[in-house]
């Protein structure tokens, strides 16, 4: 689930089909939305390391992918087989130390959405604090013909037991007239209460600009996660439950297993 939204900011199985060469860092792992369709799910399988993972997830449409680790660098490839949806992904990254990089490119050929993009986001550690820039660009060609530029910063603190709180920022302009640049603001923090139970919280503030900073909407999503043995329960709070008694308290709910440690 993205109750953090921080999108790939933040590592993720959901993040495979930017950062395919994430593959073979998440060995054996099933994720799913269970709520909400189901429209968002995934497994990973590597019986060994040295001979990488297979993977295959739905994210709106079918991908199979591949990743493997060859001289300390991480390498994904993948594609989506989909009559009229076809997709292809390739990416590469490296840890180095207290550092991170990667790169990927994307491309699709569907019917209505032909165009392709390419990724770049590096991380580094220095003390409780971790920086991640990152920078996306992306030519399209239908259903309009435009290029894309988007670059922002991340800044982590990390807190406690593997916990955090962020501060984001990024911006978005586009090389043609009628599409609205945009920048958005980010706010979060993942607090574990003890070995079982952490919670989450998400803030994104977007802003128009056409004429100056203009609100277009600002989102609160909180969240938390039990841990039991390598299961990951996250539960997705549903805020508007406190004015109406008549919704559901909570949202969705996903599922998160490393099996690897069975």
């Amino acid at each position: 689930m993205n109750t953090l939204m921080a999108g790939d900011y933040i590592d993720d199985p959901v993040n495979i089909s930017i950062f395919p060469q994430h593959i073979p860092l998440y060995q054996n792992c099933l994720y799913g939305d269970i709520f909400t369709g189901l429209d968002d799910f995934g497994l990973i399988i590597s019986p060994k390391t040295e001979i990488g993972g297979l993977a295959v997830w739905n994210n709106g449409d079918l991908n199979i992918g591949y990743g493997v680790t060859v001289k300390r660098f991480d390498i994904g490839l993948y594609m989506s087989p989909v009559k009229d949806h076809t997709a292809y992904g390739f990416g590469i990254g490296r840890a180095h130390f207290e550092s991170r990089g990667d790169v990927s490119f994307f491309m699709s050929d569907a019917v209505d959405a032909k165009y392709f993009t390419i990724n770049a986001r590096c991380l580094k550690r220095k003390l409780d604090f971790v920086i991640i820039p990152r920078y996306t660009y992306g030519n399209y060609s239908e259903p309009m013909e435009y290029q894309n530029h988007r670059g922002g910063l991340m800044i982590q603190r990390l807190i406690l037991n593997e916990g955090f709180i962020y501060l984001a920022g990024d911006y978005s302009f586009y090389t043609i007239g009628n599409i609205s640049d945009t920048t958005g603001i980010y706010a979060g923090l993942e607090l574990p209460l003890s070995r079982l139970i952490l919670l989450r919280l998400g803030c994104r503030e977007l802003f128009t600009m056409d004429d100056g900073f203009v609100p277009a909407g600002i989102a609160v999503e909180p969240g938390i996660c039990f841990r039991v043995r390598e299961f990951n329960l996250d539960f997705h709070i549903n805020k508007d439950r406190l004015f109406d008694k008549e919704l559901t308290f909570v949202n969705s709910f996903g599922l998160d297993l490393n099996f690897a440690k069975f």
